[in-house]
């Protein structure tokens, strides 16, 4: 079946008379404000499913600033959400380390990265109406579009006509829809949470905590989450509870207001954010502290009274509002052997009240046994114990992964000098490896005032310190003018969980077996975005016979 559907027009008007180059790339390949178009390329065919998104990135050499830039479209008449953004670009001032954090912490040099620091990426989708004047000789644009569910599978052609007052170019995108469908992210696709700040939230656009303005913000958040396929949204105790006369209460209806936001935007899971830490900060503390009351030990008469108002007053709310299949609790973030006894002495506790609850945990031990329903390694732990791991699952426990600061070097990661693949990657892994989900501490936890002119920052925030936290680990969206701007990692992760859904359809051995043609360990792929391309095609191709 073929359609032409849709002419894009880029008019650029121009007071030049030498020749400007403009071409098409893959949204996954890299691209810089320096990067040289040496051969255009005019064509390209993207192959997807019902439900799923798709985008192009179009990079313009040789232009003079000031330039008039309009884009014309008209893809809603048969695509749906379609949206055109100006590519911005972000520092990496230190690479990746081998290891964990920055090269300069251990002084050895990763040779897993796209190019050596430092230099600039382009990496925020910022929205633009038009005309748009150019600020640079290069500039870049990025075009996305949805395929409607209802959509006829099929070849849909599209024409990109490039205009200029001393040139005319025409390029062209194949739309090829094939006949699975992404499902919608919800309780049953593969579980993805990433941590926010609302108090960064607030603060990134100037305005006041629970304000009108705030709450606005929080839903557009929200919807971005939801878009890319995030289906669990934490909830931060300390930003619910306050003290009256040394008494926590609940704040219940900025509570209700918030689940109820993500709720609308369609993501399901609430999950409740850690209630204690390693008392002191320390990591051989053998107990710990209250998230809510830091000098309270949580397993002491004192913490126990105190947890009881706590968790009455949850339990009430939760009960209410019949949230109870959708809560999850975290104990405290990143437990050691050291705190173990204490962890699953207040686990105890917890389950005084909420018998049934889960516990997900971002665990570095394997002695929570019991204690916690969804362990959650770091992924080259998971792989170092992945026999112990599998013997979990088998016990009904499910198992996640998540990635942070740590690791760095050839593992997967979703950093700013890595490829997009990488993030892709963290995607399949779920279906390879039959995990229940993703999680990452970094939505907009920005520890540098502007995201978009620093992108390595301290770890701890001390003079001249090599404890770093990596380029992009903080954030994977960054704050726009009055809303979130996604970044293509952001983008490149949601692509993978998508696929990771339709693999999911595949028997076990024939999955496995597709993916290993680019994908065999979270240490261990190719990123050859070509080859990536062919395997996901391949995958269409063998559910369009299902």
């Amino acid at each position: 079946m073929k359609k032409t559907l849709v002419v894009i027009s880029l008019i650029l008007v121009q007071y030049s008379v030498y020749a400007q180059k403009i071409s098409l790339f893959d949204e996954l390949a890299p691209l810089y404000p320096d990067t040289k178009i040496i051969e255009e390329v005019n064509h390209i065919t993207l192959h997807a499913p019902k439900g799923g998104v798709l985008s192009v990135n179009i990079l313009l050499n040789k232009l003079e600033e000031k330039d008039i830039i309009k884009i014309n479209h008209n893809l809603e008449g048969l695509f749906y959400k379609v949206k055109t953004c100006r590519l911005l670009d972000v520092p990496v001032e230190e690479n990746t380390g081998l290891d964990s954090r920055t090269e300069q912490y251990t002084n050895q040099t990763n040779p897993h990265v796209l190019r050596r620091a430092p230099f600039r990426v382009y990496e925020v989708l910022q929205p633009i109406t038009f005309p748009f004047f150019s600020e640079h000789k290069t500039e870049a644009f990025n075009i996305k579009w949805a395929i409607p569910k209802q959509l006829s599978e099929g070849t849909y052609e599209s024409t990109l006509e490039i205009k200029g007052l001393n040139f005319s170019k025409i390029l062209h995108v194949t739309t090829v829809v094939h006949k699975s469908t992404v499902p919608d992210s919800g309780y049953n696709t593969y579980g993805y949470t990433n941590w926010f700040s609302l108090k960064r939230m607030a603060k990134s656009h100037d305005v006041d905590m629970w304000s009108q303005n705030h709450w606005e913000l929080i839903k557009k958040y929200a919807e971005i989450m939801a878009e890319g396929r995030q289906n669990v949204f934490w909830v931060t105790l300390s930003d619910m509870f306050e003290k009256v006369q040394e008494v926590p209460q609940l704040q219940s209806a900025r509570l209700e207001k918030l689940i109820k936001i993500f709720s609308d935007a369609g993501i399901y899971y609430i999950e409740f954010s850690p209630l204690a830490h390693r008392t002191k900060g320390d990591w051989s503390s053998t107990t710990l502290s209250s998230n809510l009351n830091s000098d309270m030990l949580v397993n002491s008469e004192e913490g126990y009274a105190f947890y009881e108002t706590v968790f009455t007053q949850l339990k009430k709310i939760i009960d209410k509002n019949e949230w109870n299949g959708r809560i999850m609790f975290h104990i405290s973030d990143e437990p050691t052997d050291e705190v173990v006894d204490d962890y699953k002495l207040f686990v105890k506790h917890l389950r005084k009240y909420f018998e049934n609850a889960s516990i997900l945990e971002a665990t570095m031990t394997l002695g929570l046994s019991d204690a916690v329903d969804y362990w959650c390694p770091q992924v080259q732990e998971y792989q170092k114990h992945q026999e112990f791991f599998e013997n979990k699952k088998k016990a009904g426990d499910q198992v996640w992964v998540y990635t942070c600061l740590i690791p760095g070097g050839k593992w997967l990661n979703r950093l700013l000098d890595q490829h997009k693949l990488r993030q892709v990657y963290l995607g399949w892994s779920l279906a390879k490896f039959e995990l229940g989900g993703y999680l990452h501490w970094g939505l907009n936890h920005y520890n540098s005032p502007n995201p978009f002119i620093k992108s390595v920052v301290d770890h701890p925030q001390l003079p001249n310190t090599k404890n770093k936290l990596p380029a992009g680990d903080t954030h994977i969206i960054y704050p726009g003018i009055n809303e979130p701007w996604v970044s293509l990692r952001f983008n490149a992760h949601r692509i993978g969980l998508e696929d990771a859904e339709l693999f999911k359809i595949l028997e076990k051995k024939e999955r496995i077996k597709l993916m290993e043609s680019c994908f065999k360990l979270f240490d261990d792929y190719k990123t050859d975005i070509a080859l990536y391309r062919k395997v996901r095609k391949r995958l269409l191709e063998k559910l369009d016979k299902n």
